[in-house]
């Protein structure tokens, strides 16, 4: 059975050959920490490539989901035009919101949201301008 034919099943509410295998998406990833030892422990070598760099998760190759049976792909938006994620030396980096996050341990937190020190009234003010085509 094809994961395609196996996932479809499974949707449908019918019994498929095995229970599909969910993997490499922002709920059902793994970690960077244990990707890191996973191409060794396969006898492979890979760069890692944080997906979510908030959960410090990241874009499993297509020949690791192979190997681990996964029946999914995702699909994930790119980044908008301008904007790299790059982490400082400190473990700081700003989003493409404006939100600085620091990376604490194996995850990371919020340190300098964009919204901070402004008012309610000045940020709907701030969403009525935008709806109305003249952004802030």
């Amino acid at each position: 059975m094809t994961p395609r034919e196996r996932v479809r099943l499974a949707l449908d509410h019918r019994e498929p050959d095995r229970v599909p295998i969910d993997n490499n998406g922002i709920v059902s990833s793994i970690h960077e920490v244990a990707y890191g030892n996973l191409p060794y422990r396969l006898g492979r070598s890979e760069e890692i490539e944080i997906l979510d760099p908030v959960q410090r998760i990241v874009r499993a190759s297509e020949e690791v989901l192979v190997t681990l049976g996964v029946d999914t792909r995702y699909l994930f938006p790119n980044a908008p035009d301008g904007w790299e994620y790059h982490e400082n030396p400190d473990g700081t980096w700003v989003d493409e919101f404006g939100t600085t996050y620091r990376r604490l341990g194996c995850y990371a937190d919020a340190v300098l949201p964009p919204l901070r020190g402004k008012s309610f009234a000045e940020v709907k003010e701030a969403i009525e301008r935008e709806k109305h085509g003249n952004p802030v």
